[in-house]
């Protein structure tokens, strides 16, 4: 009797230490009695989405129907921020130097350049510029704004207005508004470049003024082109 006894507790003893074993753990701490891990998972906070980058500095967006009074604004607006400006006896000798450099990189280019009313005014693109219904600039043209962006740099005493223009097809409101993309593609180009933002304004005419004829391909290319018109600024 005594031996069955003390197997009985013999037997009990062996059963809690191994309900004490390494697999085991007390309370509802243990894995199979908690939740499954994907609720936990679910169950925490999901990250918010990262706020949108500020607005970049903005080129200044002329209206072509007022333009000489916007840009003098948009000059003076400029001379009053900076310290880069001419003295009235400086500009002459400036804006050779600069119009000479321009036109020893640009002579091998199809890039116009002319001097007129106190400007210097660059005529780019036109032929296969810019395909028809796009602001994007060719390679052939990214090239030559390569050759001008140094220049322009260099040369920080002056105002830059890149003006756009298109061909006739579409309506006329759409190609006002390309005009002035296509006008903007080139100033962020040369602002990309390293020219002040604030030295730079944009302005479109749409198809109002052609220098070829509409009425052929060939005239209608010649048509989508850009011009820049450069301005020294005077203190």
């Amino acid at each position: 009797m005594k031996t069955g006894i003390a197997l009985f507790f013999a037997l009990v003893l062996l059963g809690g230490c191994e309900s004490m074993g390494p697999d085991s753990r007390s309370g509802s701490s243990s894995p199979q009695a908690s939740e499954p891990a994907t609720a936990s998972i679910e169950s925490e906070p999901q990250p918010t989405a990262e706020p949108a980058p500020a607005a970049g500095p903005r080129i200044a967006v002329l209206d072509w129907s007022d333009y000489e009074n916007e840009r003098a604004e948009h000059r003076q607006a400029l001379l009053a921020s900076s310290r880069q400006f001419l003295s009235a006896e400086e500009v002459g000798y400036y804006m050779d130097v600069q119009k000479a450099q321009l036109r020893e990189i640009l002579h091998d280019t199809d890039i116009g350049l002319r001097h007129e009313s106190g400007l210097i005014v660059l005529s780019v693109a036109g032929g296969d510029g810019f395909a028809s219904n796009s602001s994007r600039f060719s390679p052939a043209i990214e090239a030559q704004l390569s050759l001008i962006a140094p220049i322009l740099k260099e040369f920080d005493k002056t105002h830059i207005t890149v003006h756009g223009h298109t061909d006739d097809a579409g309506e006329a409101t759409y190609n006002q508004e390309l005009s002035v993309r296509r006008a903007m593609s080139v100033a962020r180009f040369f602002a990309d470049a390293g020219i002040a933002f604030e030295r730079i304004a944009v302005v479109g005419y749409g198809e109002s003024s052609p220098t070829s004829s509409n009425k052929t391909p060939a005239g209608r290319a010649k048509n989508r082109r850009i011009e820049i018109h450069i301005q020294a600024v005077v203190g």
